[in-house]
């Protein structure tokens, strides 16, 4: 299966959207449509944020996968560290490179603008995923992820 690997601009809205319902399709195991996704403007804004970085693989002009992550300025370093939000590839897809692909594109994304590290979280019961990271020689460290939610 042919696909291209290729970094959302802000006017890739409709492929930033492609990618948003699949991962919640993959994630939450639900149905949704552009519908229910936040709106152009919104996405637009976000595309255009120099932290937010998107990249998607497309086959026959539809999105089968993707990532996002988020770049960070370090205060005590001159290099960032970037965080892997999310990965996904389409369940019909996998097992193909794609996952690989794009990781690579993010990691020759991240030597192109000065980003020495990139973390990425995976819930402990999630094998595939530990296995995957495990795969392309990523470093496990033992970490208490908390979350400090806030009430509105």
């Amino acid at each position: 299966m042919l696909y291209q690997i290729k970094k959302l601009e802000t006017s890739d809205i409709s492929l930033a959207q492609q990618l948003f319902i699949l991962f919640k399709r993959v994630f939450d195991q639900v149905d949704i449509n552009v519908l229910d996704l936040p709106d152009k403007k919104y996405l637009q804004d976000l595309l255009v944020k120099n932290s937010f970085c998107v990249f998607v693989a497309v086959a026959d002009g539809e999105v089968v996968g993707g990532l996002t992550a988020y770049e960070f300025d370090m205060y005590m370093e001159k290099a960032k560290e970037a965080y892997l939000y999310d990965l996904a590839v389409h369940e019909n897809y996998r097992r193909q490179g794609i996952a690989r692909s794009l990781i690579i594109k993010l990691q020759e994304y991240a030597k192109e603008n000065n980003i020495a590290t990139i973390f990425v979280e995976a819930h402990a019961e999630d094998i595939d995923a530990i296995d995957f990271y495990k795969s392309i020689n990523a470093e496990m460290e033992q970490v208490c992820h908390f979350n400090m939610v806030i009430h509105q």
